[in-house]
């Protein structure tokens, strides 16, 4: 994905990949999100999640908070909400 490289490049040299991704450039208040469909956060030990919140809010709180790096909607059904930082 542009502006990220493999954490272990031997590693994905081999087709292992579990050690993930880095960005290029560190986190800036400037930066933008990439809109993605038909994607899951893959870590979800460590998060954030409210039922209630829709999906702009859910963004409007990830953008206020630096360390933030993807958020998404829970559950989109039958006009369900909920955000997933």
């Amino acid at each position: 994905m542009q502006g990220f490289r493999p954490k272990n490049q031997e590693a994905w040299n081999l087709r292992d990949e579990s050690d993930g991704c880095v960005r290029n450039t560190g986190l800036s208040s400037t930066n933008k999100f990439l809109h993605l469909e038909y994607m899951k956060l893959q870590e979800t030990s460590i998060v954030f999640m409210n039922k209630s919140m829709t999906f702009d809010e859910c963004g409007s709180l990830c953008k206020r908070n630096c360390s933030c790096t993807a958020y998404e909607n829970i559950d989109i059904r039958n006009g369900r909400s909920g955000c997933v930082i």
